[in-house]
């Protein structure tokens, strides 16, 4: 199904070191986040990261460049041992820990070698790649460890139209699956959550038994507020699919999709803080 979609050609990223005074953002007691890069080029059209504080002086355009974050793997390996008690870190909330320069750069990798070095701490990886299959050796031998790929629709051509750069969803779903396989403890995040406006609990079995059947841990659903970043652009694209998907930017319409599947039972959502329940399957 993949090769039937056309997809565009790599698109020229300027790639650059930089200097990163930490490597880990603390989010709650004992919760951190972490990002590898700075940057993320493959332009989710509804991605909230441009409109974040931190960027308001960034002059470039999101998605044309990627920065290399200096000797990360030496900063996160202290901060890791400063820590007084195990944690959990995020990896990642504002760029693609798998960004297609990862295959060559190999600075993800090199983070993974430092957790496998403090088996204390809880690591949860989000990506919409499928380029750790590559580390699979690391991955498999990280006991504390959740690997999730975040899909905002199962839809193939839907999602080469809004994740232009990013693998499709059973792309996805199939590198999870491999992943599983070897042992790793795997899920699926769907976030944003574009869910046809006339789903029924059939179809939404129908969507997650095969999931399920290849060894996924989990598929768990996104509640935040996209109010600010699906322009009418991208509702536009979305409606060019010819099936009316619940506006993801009205709440009462999720919610009424999320009441009428029992999502709220059948998948866990986000945790009151914003951030991926990861662990709770673990």
């Amino acid at each position: 199904m993949a090769d039937e979609i056309r997809r565009p050609a790599p698109r020229k990223v300027e790639v650059r070191e930089i200097d990163a005074r930490t490597l880990l953002t603390k989010q709650g007691p004992r919760s951190y986040t972490l990002n590898p890069y700075r940057g993320c080029p493959v332009s989710c059209a509804y991605c909230y990261v441009p409109r974040l504080s931190f960027m308001r002086f960034e002059e470039r355009p999101w998605g044309s460049y990627v920065d290399v974050k200096r000797g990360a793997a030496e900063k996160l390996d202290a901060e890791l041992s400063r820590l007084k008690e195990p944690s959990s870190v995020m990896m990642s909330t504002a760029t693609d820990p798998y960004v297609p320069q990862e295959a060559e750069l190999r600075v993800t990798r090199s983070l993974l070698e430092v957790f496998a070095r403090h088996p204390r701490h809880k690591l949860s990886i989000l990506t919409k790649s499928t380029l750790f299959l590559d580390d699979l050796d690391l991955l498999a031998g990280l006991e504390r460890l959740s690997l999730g790929c975040s899909v905002s629709t199962f839809r193939d051509s839907l999602a080469a139209k809004i994740e232009p750069w990013g693998a499709l969803p059973s792309e996805r779903v199939a590198a999870l699956a491999r992943a599983a396989e070897a042992g790793v403890h795997t899920l699926v995040l769907w976030a944003p959550m574009l869910v046809p406006a006339r789903a029924t609990e059939t179809d939404y079995e129908a969507l997650l038994t095969p999931i399920r059947d290849r060894g996924i841990a989990a598929v768990k659903t996104d509640t935040a507020n996209y109010r600010g970043t699906f322009s009418r652009a991208v509702l536009a694209t979305i409606a060019a699919e010819g099936e009316r998907f619940a506006d993801p930017r009205d709440e009462e319409a999720v919610a009424g999709v999320r009441r009428r599947l029992d999502l709220d039972r059948r998948s866990p959502a986000l945790d009151d803080g914003g951030q991926p329940s990861l662990f709770d399957d673990m």
